[in-house]
């Protein structure tokens, strides 16, 4: 997978990242309780960003195989703390989700964040009611860091997640594992989903 960094500001490129926002139509239905029209997505996607954080410390990220965009990914560089690499989003096109290349995209954005200045650890937030994220982050190795709170913006409550940047990745891209070392979530379709 190919990565790199998005301009919101180009057009391009934020027709890149809306292409796969709206391609997780499950994600704004949990998120927010309805589909999204693209106005609405650029919208989300440039206004996501905490409003005391500055536009230097907002980066957004694009995983393409073969030029198609799969994977995006919302970061904040320093926020709240200066320690601190927040997580805002981290999508996955339908068609090729648990494939890893989530598992993939973090890991290549923890080793860039070796090399930024004082980061040490990742920072997201994610709904109670999500299942299938809660158990990626937990197959990612994040942890639990403070209790349910409702988020701005949000219905429900959300867990805080964190991982140091510098922790070894847990994934192996599906390589080498069993099904049994895999994370299994069942999803309200009763289907069970394996990262």
């Amino acid at each position: 997978m190919h990565v790199h960094r998005l301009n919101l500001q180009l057009n391009e490129d934020l027709a890149a990242a809306r292409a796969v926002y709206l391609d997780v139509p499950a994600y704004a239905l949990s998120a927010f309780g309805a589909l999204r029209s693209a106005e609405v997505v650029d919208k989300a996607l440039t206004d996501a960003f905490p409003a005391d954080s500055t536009p230097e410390q907002r980066l957004s990220f694009l995983g393409c195989n073969k030029d198609q965009p799969q994977v995006l990914a919302q970061v904040v560089v320093g926020f709240p703390t200066p320690d601190v690499l927040g997580l805002t989003l981290l999508l996955v096109r339908q068609g090729v989700q648990r494939r890893h290349l989530a598992c993939e995209m973090l890991d290549r954005l923890s080793r860039q964040a070796r090399r930024w200045p004082g980061i040490q650890r990742w920072r997201t937030f994610v709904l109670e009611s999500n299942a299938a994220a809660n158990a990626f982050f937990g197959h990612s190795g994040f942890m639990v860091a403070t209790p349910p709170q409702v988020l701005r913006g949000f219905h429900e409550g959300a867990r805080c997640l964190e991982r140091p940047i510098k922790a070894r990745p847990v994934c192996r891209g599906g390589h080498g594992q069993g099904i049994s070392h895999a994370a299994r979530v069942t999803v309200p379709d009763g289907r069970v989903r394996v990262w």
